[in-house]
C-alpha cells in the first residue's frame, strides 16, 4: 500500500474516532469538539456549545484545527507503519543472504 493512501486511511479513522470520544464525553470536551464541527456540517446546532478553538477562530477554523489534527495524528502512525515494513523487509532480505 502506499504511504498516500496510509495517510488518508490512518486520518479518517483518527477522526472517526475522535467523532466518537467526543460525543462520548459530550460537553467535557472543551478545547476541540469534533462531534460538534459534525454536526454544524449538517447543518444542527450543538447543543454542548463552543469549544475553545471556536471561541477563538470560529467554526471553520475549528474544522481546520480538526482535519489538521487528524492528519497529523494519520501521518505519524502513516510513517510508523512505513517504517516498519521496511524493516521487516530488509529483515528478510538479510535473512535470505545468510
Amino acid at each position: 500500500m502506499k504511504p498516500t493512501h496510509l495517510l488518508l486511511i490512518f486520518s479518517a479513522l483518527s477522526l472517526a474516532l475522535m467523532i466518537v470520544i467526543d460525543y462520548i464525553i459530550g460537553p467535557n470536551a472543551e478545547f476541540i469538539n469534533a462531534f460538534s464541527v459534525v454536526k454544524r456540517l449538517f447543518g444542527y446546532q450543538p447543543t454542548v456549545g463552543d469549544s475553545m478553538v471556536t471561541q477563538q477562530v470560529g467554526p471553520a477554523g475549528e474544522l481546520g484545527a480538526v482535519l489538521v489534527a487528524n492528519l497529523a495524528v494519520g501521518g505519524v502512525i502513516a510513517a510508523i507503519v512505513t517504517f516498519y515494513k521496511k524493516a521487516q523487509q530488509n529483515d528478510m532480505r538479510s535473512q535470505a543472504l545468510d
